[in-house]
């Protein structure tokens, strides 16, 4: 487990008695969902909590399992008889956990924690469910099985550098078959619909709008892909990405002070578009984690002054950590050059930190 989920962990189980007896209600949202779908499915419960939502889809007729970090949270599902088992999320293996006879939604890449689905080998031919792939920061940048993917998303704004909140979607025969001999219980807002009365409305990938688009970004977008295919197509895109990462993992592998986020170091694991690493020297781990995000917010701030890189803070929401971009349009020879910038930025914060 990081440093980060050891932190979350300890504290649930210092609060753990009243989390259990306040989190008791059952979300509305949580309701519709289990209550729309077939009887005898498996849940899996990832963060279960005190399990009162693995209690109520059992109810329902579910077969439920569920995990957690914390131990105490998970000693209360054991006493509640619930089939639960100690695991971090970042170290779930989808293999023993997934069931292709559901529906499946996963994205491709995790730009957030730096980590990436290896391959497509889990996804049987023979599926009865369909796989629903986000693959905003992944496409174009890393090998795809599309003859696994029923649904693909992606944007224009990620590895070919586009403009954002242009979304794409392509979709196969199995998926366009569900569109039009299933209809849902619950209501779908226009904007979301592509299918009507069982009818695909094949307008919607033809070209027809309601709104019309920005032309420049879509002359922005065409642009990119002749750029792509001038210098030599999808492969040329495939390695400039995966060179990138091979800078930065061989410069990991020489360096004490730092690491990947990812518990997995498993090259293939790892993202080769968000590369993500944090610090892992014990002067920089024994501080609170504001303190943490304020140093890596400095080191950054000074390699932007310096016109050396930009927004290579980590997510927000995620650990203390640095995430650089390495799609196809970033040179593998700037990512090299950033790294003794990076190392010197880093030793003049723990000179005045340490």
């Amino acid at each position: 487990m990081n440093y980060h989920n050891t932190i979350i962990a300890n504290q649930y189980d210092i609060i753990y008695k009243a989390f259990d007896t306040s989190r008791v209600r059952i979300w509305n949202n949580v309701k519709v969902f289990l209550n729309n779908r077939n009887d005898n499915e498996t849940l899996l419960d990832c963060g279960c909590g005190n399990g009162k939502n693995m209690v109520y889809a059992s109810e329902l007729g579910y077969v439920c399992k569920g995990f957690d970090i914390s131990h105490k949270l998970l000693d209360i599902c054991y006493n509640k008889k619930l089939n639960v088992f100690y695991n971090d999320v970042l170290n779930i293996n989808i293999n023993d956990s997934i069931d292709i006879k559901n529906d499946v939604i996963f994205t491709w890449n995790g730009t957030t924690s730096g980590v990436k689905v290896p391959n497509a080998d889990w996804i049987p031919d023979d599926r009865d469910g369909l796989t629903i792939c986000d693959a905003t920061s992944a496409i174009f940048a890393m090998p795809i099985d599309y003859s696994k993917c029923d649904v693909i998303t992606w944007s224009w704004q990620k590895v070919l550098g586009g403009e954002a909140a242009h979304g794409m979607i392509a979709m196969s025969p199995r998926a366009l078959n569900r569109l039009e001999n299933y209809t849902p219980e619950w209501p779908i807002p226009k904007v979301f619909r592509i299918a009507n009365n069982q009818k695909v409305i094949k307008g919607i990938f033809e070209g027809s709008t309601i709104n019309t688009p920005s032309m420049i970004c879509v002359e922005d977008a065409l642009d990119g892909l002749n750029w792509a295919e001038e210098n030599g197509g999808l492969d040329f895109l495939l390695k400039t990405s995966k060179k990138s990462l091979d800078i930065i993992y061989n410069w990991v592998q020489k360096k004490d002070w730092v690491t990947f986020l990812s518990n997995n170091k498993d090259m293939q694991f790892l993202s080769n578009t968000g590369i993500t690493f944090k610090i892992c020297e014990s002067w920089f781990l024994d501080k609170a984690e504001e303190e943490q995000r304020s140093i890596v917010k400095g080191i950054c701030k000074v390699l932007s002054e310096e016109n050396v890189a930009h927004d290579i803070n980590g997510y927000a929401k995620a650990p203390p950590t640095f995430r650089v971009w390495a799609g196809g349009t970033v040179e593998p020879d700037n990512i090299e050059k950033l790294l003794p910038w990076l190392e010197w930025a880093y030793m003049k914060a723990k000179e005045i930190n340490a």
